[in-house]
């Protein structure tokens, strides 16, 4: 039985192929290691510092009066800015990175699951966060200690905490990585540990000033920087390439993927070539409207980031709406980064210097390779500022909704706090946040290069082992009025065994454990387990979560009434 489970980037609502950026950065195999930036790139980029900084100060010189002001701009933001900003959040620098090494290697499929995601949107902002505005929550675990006392919320904010960090340290250390590669010409361990610190650093002083309302602004200036750099990059190539639109349709139409389907192949359906279910295919639509569904569901109902921007908007409407509108734009965005991937297939592959050499890069080099040895002085500092606007600087929504779920759900209630000393003491929690995420990323930069343990592939999964169980959470206590205090305990405990079931080394053991009964049933199970692909690890840790946590009865009654209305949420 193989357990060389075929991982490819995975197309979910937060994350992108976050390996991909990893491996491409380490191993830096196609003639990238060594280049750095020229003095014109290094103009780009600190023009770009300066502007960032720039906007920040402006949006910001109306210091935050108070807590509610810092965290949620006093519920003013305008639904577009909202949407934008949920853009910026939901992307990553493996977005920039990642997904034209992805489409390099694959299909237009891989946009089933951004389709997927105005469901999710739709759903999750009209069963969700509609109610979550209406009842004045700051965080959406503020509704389990209504629903099931201050237990349950612990560990539901301990789980996100927990989740949000590892994560958001592994993105900041997967983004280091090209900025140490162009600064340095290489990714040793003191030289990405140095650009994570400076990153840090920024995010911690930008993040501080203005709180959520300069952060929303600043992020559409952010996905202007690295959108734009993404249209550049597909002029550039374009142009590199020098064939007729009709012609490169073409050579897309006839090439293959390694699957046998066209390159331009939009609709798989995720089924075998015997008729079943093809378990190990990540982007299709059985796996956009199962999987992807629910983890976009998830990170929007439970996900202090996204959930924050929600009660940002002055009414429940303009929430719903931004959070709509911001699925919707998310569709052209990826469509940008899949349709430079293509290009680099047809420059690569048929037309381009790199193909007649035979020097090839493999696919998750692809664009890192076109950008250093393909694109003049100048223009490589802006893909480098687009790396940094999609990725590591916009760490700062982070620092912002973990601090903002401290606040409201761990420390004492800040009524006995003047507005101003409430606003200093969101700025402190800001600091130690930022604190504690630096040292993640430095103990993610450490692990990764001197362990053989896949931390990017544990980082992909942490969405699992943290989302599903909450997802299964929010929908029994809001839409079934169920859960108690130790059916959610043990739901986030069983949708955490789950996941770490069917991850590959747990699986490997279970196999050598099993051995003496070779021959038996329990090899095919197994075999299945490790085919999956990511979003049926999501689907299982779900289902087993929700089964656990509709168990534990109905919710207090109070807190049922509020929901209507009528009892302390209504007021709240």
């Amino acid at each position: 039985m193989s357990f060389a489970r075929q991982r490819g980037p995975t197309a979910t609502y937060a994350e992108a192929p976050m390996l991909l950026i990893a491996q491409t950065a380490t191993t830096a195999s196609t003639g990238t290691a060594g280049a750095t930036l020229g003095p014109l790139d290094w103009a780009v980029l600190l023009a770009y510092l300066a502007l960032l900084a720039g906007a920040g100060w402006w949006w910001s010189r109306r210091a935050a009066k108070s807590e509610a002001d810092y965290f949620y701009a006093s519920r003013s933001m305008p639904a577009w800015a909202i949407a934008i900003s949920l853009i910026a959040t939901a992307q990553s620098a493996a977005t920039f990175l990642g997904v034209p090494s992805a489409a390099y290697s694959g299909t237009y499929s891989y946009i089933l699951g951004n389709i997927s995601y105005i469901v999710g949107g739709v759903l999750a902002s009209l069963l969700f966060l509609r109610r979550y505005h209406e009842l004045g929550l700051r965080s959406p675990y503020d509704l389990v200690r209504r629903a099931a006392g201050r237990p349950a919320m612990l560990a539901c904010v301990g789980a996100f905490v927990v989740g949000k960090l590892l994560g958001a340290g592994a993105r900041t250390y997967i983004g280091a990585l090209p900025l140490s590669l162009a600064v340095f010409g290489d990714v040793s361990l003191p030289h990405v540990s140095l650009c994570v610190v400076c990153i840090m650093v920024f995010a911690i002083a930008f993040t501080l000033v203005g709180g959520v309302r300069s952060v929303i602004w600043t992020d559409l200036l952010q996905v202007g920087v690295y959108l734009g750099a993404a249209l550049l990059a597909i002029a550039l190539v374009y142009q590199a390439i020098n064939l007729p639109a009709r012609e490169i349709v073409g050579v897309l139409s006839e090439a293959k993927t390694a699957a046998g389907v066209s390159k331009l192949t939009l609709l798989d359906m995720g089924l075998s070539p015997s008729g079943g279910v093809a378990w190990s295919n990540q982007f299709s639509l059985l796996t956009a409207f199962t999987g992807s569904l629910l983890l976009c569901i998830a990170v929007l109902v439970s996900d202090q980031d996204a959930v924050q921007r929600a009660l940002a908007c002055p009414t429940p409407r303009d929430a719903v709406k931004s959070t709509i509108l911001a699925q919707v734009l998310g569709i052209p965005v990826v469509l940008v980064f899949l349709t430079l991937g293509m290009l680099l297939f047809v420059y690569y592959q048929r037309v381009g210097a790199g193909a007649i050499a035979g020097s090839v890069p493999p696919a998750k080099e692809v664009f890192q390779s076109f950008i250093f040895t393909q694109m003049p002085d100048g223009v490589r500092g802006l893909m480098i500022a687009g790396v940094l606007a999609i990725g590591p600087i916009g760490i700062n929504a982070t620092l912002n909704s973990v601090a903002s779920v401290v606040s409201a759900d761990l420390l004492p209630a800040s009524k006995s706090l003047s507005d101003a000393q409430a606003a200093r003491r969101a700025r402190v929690l800001v600091v130690c946040v930022g604190l504690v995420l630096t040292g993640v990323s430095l103990f993610a930069a450490w692990y990764q290069q001197h362990s053989q343990l896949p931390l990017i592939d544990f980082a992909l999964n942490s969405l699992a082992f943290s989302f599903a169980p909450l997802l299964s959470i929010f929908v029994c206590l809001v839409l079934l009025g169920r859960g108690r205090a130790w059916s959610i305990v043990l739901a986030l405990v069983a949708g955490f065994g789950m996941c770490v079931l069917l991850q590959t080394p747990v699986l490997r053991a279970v196999r050598d454990a099993m051995q003496p009964a070779a021959g038996s049933n329990a090899d095919g199970v197994l075999a299945w387990a490790a085919s999956l692909a990511f979003p049926w690890h999501f689907v299982l840790a779900f289902v087993l979560s929700f089964a656990v946590c509709v168990c534990g009865g109905s919710v207090r009654s109070g807190a049922v009434r509020g929901w209507k209305g009528q009892g302390e949420g209504g007021a709240a």
